[in-house]
């Protein structure tokens, strides 16, 4: 039913997206009428529109069906984005890797957490990412540890350009289209695949305004307390 009144929808919303140039990134998501990678990547395909893509969320890996390189590659060029976060494998441990009351409750839990503090085999992403020359936008995803935003945010940044370093051959993220937000969920740093820059030090981002610089390519810094859309 759910995917039934989605399809009315996209019906009525097509039209519109594509009057106004509009485009659509999809992301299947925990307890959604689609939580499958691979089903999601088929409804992005089965829509038929150029502009329509896939969003690959690492924290969503585990209910995603656990298959990365899987789900990548089925996408292929459909990836523009991915959503970085770690999270536990709810899976795992007959299922007790979180333990939720009262016994027996078939609620299922995930977290967006910092790199590292998972299971999310994150050089597998990467290394199907470059695989399929994923040229995208790649953003970090945190939430829940509002106390420490800034500091994630940054530590979050620092892990992205490494992954991509290594697993894009060397180069680095692009300065242009690089937005850094921090906030309640220290979301996100917004990178390219691409040629290299200078790694950026210090606890907070340069940000020296240039007259020459379009405000559409100047990295831009938000205020605090943004929290994170449903995610």
């Amino acid at each position: 039913m759910a995917e039934s009144q989605f399809l009315r929808s996209m019906d009525e919303l097509i039209p519109v997206f594509e009057r106004e140039g509009i485009k659509l990134v999809l992301e299947p998501h925990p307890d959604d009428f689609i939580e499958d990678g691979h089903a999601a990547v088929n409804l992005v395909r089965g829509l038929n529109r150029g502009w329509i893509s896939f969003l690959f969320c690492t924290p969503h890996t585990f209910h995603q069906g656990n298959d990365a390189t899987g789900i990548i590659s089925a996408a292929a060029e459909k990836v523009t984005y991915v959503h970085l976060a770690d999270t536990l494998d709810h899976t795992a441990s007959n299922g007790l890797r979180y333990i939720v009351n009262p016994p027996g409750s078939t609620v299922r839990v995930h977290q967006h957490a910092e790199l590292g503090h998972g299971e999310v085999d994150f050089g597998e992403v990467f290394a199907a990412l470059a695989a399929v020359g994923f040229d995208g936008v790649v953003s970090s995803c945190v939430c829940g540890w509002e106390e420490q935003a800034e500091e994630i945010s940054i530590r979050q940044r620092e892990k992205a350009t490494s992954l991509i370093s290594t697993r894009f051959g060397g180069n680095g993220p692009r300065r242009e289209n690089e937005t850094v937000r921090t906030g309640a969920s220290a979301v996100l740093l917004r990178r390219r695949c691409g040629r290299s820059v200078p790694a950026l030090n210090g606890p907070t981002p340069p940000t020296r305004p240039s007259p020459r610089r379009s405000p559409a390519s100047a990295p831009a810094v938000r205020p605090r307390g943004t929290r994170c859309s449903r995610t």
